[in-house]
């Protein structure tokens, strides 16, 4: 259990964070023409922004993106799914289709509240000794509450409760996305984009990520794998775990994502407060680095979202990682072609290191490799000479 001592003074006030915002829940009946108005209208928009010459690709990551901004759901998770393939998609799109990983908007309060008690077959005060209706964050399938359980001497616990649309919708949404799909395979143009491949992962995901009792699973096994790395995960107890709802240990941290923006916005105030927690943001990356590696090559299951609202700093410069929705297993087939790549980096036969790291990737789209092998070996080359800088 984490002690008190160890949570670091806060970086942002409570002031100066935004409420989550809260929209209505859409049911499954009204949704779906919803979502054919909307698919559609992005898809007309696209092809007559394409006529007229006037489509880039972050002007199309535009229209993507607050088209699943309105859908939520599913959709959220298909565009988080779509913004990590820069190997399929360009740059510029990819770079848009991010932004839905911090926009995701909460559902109301009383909502979550039912569902909690419908689980549980009781009211919530008989669950929690107090629990705060204003959700702490939200996210694409769900969205997390402070609470206390009883005999928990006041400490704070978090509480993630599933979106009360996602189950009624993911069926409806995914066939449509399928039909979508299929029209799609009709242009042979779009087959390097291996979109059936991409609904497969989708449906994988998305299935691992509505039963809460999973990432429990997960949760707890990271745990084990992450105390002897030095970094930390949550507590969480099965009794209070159901399909929709995962009760965890609240983590009194700083997110990573706030230390990214406060040193772009106030690097003064970030030196002040890493001065006052005793914190080194390059040993935190040292340990973080290295419990990626371990979790690859030595345990081979590892935490598939270390993005940086997925990372908590603690006084001392500890790391915390928080939602084990994404877990993920690395064969031993990927880690030798991994450990060769990092064996010719180690070498610095730069060549050979892009061909191993292209290896990962196969098979690619039928288009000439050659610049990509030139851009990857002149960022290879460019990241060993910084790396070589001291001081």
């Amino acid at each position: 259990m984490l002690r008190p001592e160890d949570s670091p003074t806060p970086l942002v006030p409570p002031s100066e964070r935004a409420p989550i915002p809260i929209v209505p829940v859409h049911r499954a009946r009204s949704r779906r023409l919803r979502v054919l108005v909307v698919v559609a209208g992005v898809g007309a928009a696209l092809v007559a922004r394409r006529l007229v010459g006037r489509l880039s690709a972050a002007q199309a990551g535009v229209l993507v993106r607050e088209a699943v901004e309105r859908l939520g759901g599913l959709w959220i998770k298909a565009a988080q799914i779509a913004s990590l393939r820069f190997d399929r998609l360009p740059w510029d799109f990819c770079i848009e289709l991010m932004k839905v990983q911090d926009r995701a908007k909460g559902y109301p309060p009383e909502e979550a509240r039912r569902i909690i008690e419908e689980d549980f077959g009781r009211p919530i005060e008989e669950i929690f000794e107090s629990f705060v209706n204003e959700p702490l964050a939200a996210a694409s399938i769900g969205q997390v509450h402070r609470a206390v359980l009883p005999g928990r001497r006041k400490r704070q616990d978090a509480v993630k409760v599933q979106r009360p649309d996602i189950t009624p919708t993911f069926l409806p949404d995914l066939a449509l996305q399928r039909r979508l799909i299929a029209i799609d395979d009709r242009f042979p143009a779009l087959d390097h984009l291996r979109l059936g491949e991409g609904l497969w992962e989708l449906q994988e995901v998305a299935a691992e990520e509505l039963d809460y009792r999973r990432e429990a699973s997960a949760l707890v096994r990271m745990r084990r794998i992450l105390r002897r790395h030095g970094l930390y995960a949550p507590r969480t107890w099965k009794r209070f775990n159901t399909s929709r709802v995962l009760v965890m240990e609240f983590i009194d941290g700083v997110l990573v994502s706030d230390f990214l923006t406060t040193r772009r916005n106030d690097p003064e105030r970030l030196r002040r407060w890493m001065a006052e927690n005793d914190i080194d943001p390059r040993e935190s990356a040292w340990d973080l680095y290295q419990s990626f590696l371990r979790q690859r090559f030595e345990d081979g299951y590892f935490h598939g979202d270390l993005h940086a609202g997925n990372l908590l700093l603690l006084r001392g410069g500890r790391v915390a990682l928080i939602d084990f929705g994404a877990t993920g297993y690395f064969y031993p087939e990927d880690r030798d072609k991994l450990r060769r790549y990092m064996m010719a980096i180690t070498q610095r036969d730069f060549k050979k290191a892009v061909e191993r790291l292209l290896k990962l990737f196969e098979p690619f789209p039928p288009i000439d490799l050659s610049e990509m092998r030139r851009e990857y070996l002149r960022a290879i080359k460019t990241w060993a000479a910084d790396a070589e800088v001291v001081g």
